[in-house]
């Protein structure tokens, strides 16, 4: 009996251990699995270029950004926020309005009286950080209410900063449950749907490539290389420009004897903040915009490196043109070039470009041979067709705005690929082309390589 009775005490003992063992591998891999899922979650939430490409934290480093964090409590912005300044150390300051609202003790404590207060301290802290020429500012706000976020936008705008917003990347940024059970001052699932319902896409009056400050050197010292060079060596060049036609001029323009410059006109306002347009926000398209955000929004933030291949020169503009990539070409939103995809010309002018392959001026595109008549001599041939029109506007007349660059490019590229007659002269740099009424194209042998920041230019 005894014997029985150890041996059922031995079985059950046994398959207690057993069932132990199993629930014990069975918990260890449901953990190792939650862990596994945590990690993949946590790398994709912090997958942004700024805090992941070595190319994009250098030039970050090297320039003044403004990084505003954007979306709901327990979304996850605020792991972004410490991890960029764990990336960019002391070159970084991380302004919370939160970070007024704990007490000495250490405990977090929100009053509604001192949401202003708090704010207020929180923006004279980055207005300070910008002042100082701090190269990363971080906005560590919810950011939910327009008029808050473009308060900082304001302060970087007047700085000198560039702005990214950056959005949280997790799965749950806008599910009210997990939400509720995420973030750390116990918001309230009433008052999370109230704030999901003024979130909404904030749009930037137009997105773009925006040039560091070496960049923004490399082009001026070139550009003034070219000038110099058009200006002794082509007699014509500082005397096709006149300021009005229907002004006297008593004597031509002439070059500067302290800077041997040309006296041009399109360099009466030289412009302090360069960049290259992709996408134009116009008022009553907020759905193509939506559509354009969405498609770009992982890009926002990197950087890429461009290459000017030609400047373009007139009595009103001077521009770099730049040629594009094919991936950088993702990133073009639309704007009108001169040709369209049925080989016709587009945009404002009444003239209509009509590309066949008997006038050897068919539209090119990445699977095409075809290559227009005026660029079959060029060392670097532009671009026809999409991104054909990507450049920078350096410098404009006093009476122009800065998008007549768009257009006076457009005009030449129409003269190229409708073979307009031209005088060409040779520069150091490369070739010079002159298409009459003061409209001149220096096609370089070589490209000038330039670094932008891909973001936003929200205004103030």
């Amino acid at each position: 009996m005894n014997t029985r009775r150890f041996a059922v005490y031995l079985g059950l003992s046994l398959a207690v251990c057993f069932a132990s063992i199993a629930l014990y591998v069975l918990a260890t891999e449901q953990s190792r699995r939650k862990k596994s899922k945590d990690n993949k979650e946590s790398l994709v939430a912090l997958n942004f270029p700024f805090l992941t490409d070595a190319h994009c934290i250098e030039f970050v480093m090297k320039s003044k950004v403004m990084f505003i964090m954007r979306g709901l409590p327990g979304s996850g912005k605020s792991v972004v926020a410490h991890q960029i300044k764990q990336v960019y150390g002391d070159k970084a300051v991380k302004c919370s309005a939160d970070d007024f609202r704990v007490t000495d003790q250490g405990d977090y404590v929100w009053k509604a009286e001192e949401y202003e207060m708090t704010h207020m301290i929180c923006q004279d802290k980055a207005n300070q950080a910008c002042l100082n020429a701090t190269p990363v500012v971080i906005i560590d706000n919810t950011n939910i209410k327009k008029f808050l976020l473009f308060q900082y936008v304001s302060i970087a705008h007047d700085t000198g900063y560039h702005v990214v917003i950056v959005e949280p990347k997790t799965s749950w940024k806008l599910s009210i449950s997990e939400l509720t059970r995420r973030n750390q001052h116990n918001v309230t699932e009433e008052r999370l749907r109230e704030l999901l319902s003024e979130f909404d896409k904030v749009f930037a009056l137009y997105y773009g490539w925006f040039l560091s400050g070496d960049s923004f050197k490399t082009l001026k010292d070139r550009m003034l290389k070219v000038l110099r060079d058009c200006c002794e060596n082509i007699p014509s060049f500082q005397n096709s420009f006149v300021r009005d036609s229907s002004q006297e001029q008593d004597e031509p323009t002439s070059c500067s004897s302290e800077t041997n410059l040309p006296s041009l006109p399109c360099l009466e306002h030289p412009r302090s903040h360069l960049h290259i347009t992709t996408f134009f926000y116009k008022r009553g398209q907020t759905q193509r915009a939506r559509e354009y955000v969405c498609m770009v929004e992982d890009a926002l933030g990197s950087v890429a490196t461009l290459s000017v291949v030609a400047w373009t020169i007139t009595p009103r503009t001077l521009t770099a043109r730049v040629k594009l990539t094919s991936q950088q070409l993702n990133l073009w939103g639309g704007m009108l070039s001169s040709v369209d995809s049925t080989g016709q010309g587009s945009g404002d002018s009444n003239t209509v470009l009509s590309l066949n392959e008997s006038s050897s001026c068919a539209l090119q595109t990445t699977n095409s041979s075809f290559i227009p008549a005026s660029y079959k001599d060029l060392v670097i041939k532009p671009t026809v067709g999409d991104g054909d029109t990507a450049h920078v506007t350096l410098s404009c007349r006093s009476d122009i705005t800065p998008v007549q660059g768009r257009y006076d490019l457009r005009d030449l590229i129409t003269l190229e690929l409708t073979n307009h007659s031209y005088e060409e002269y040779k520069v150091t740099d490369g070739i010079v082309r002159s298409y009459g009424d003061g409209q001149w194209s220096v096609y370089l042998n070589e490209p000038i390589y330039v670094d932008g920041l891909f973001t936003g230019f929200y205004g103030s």
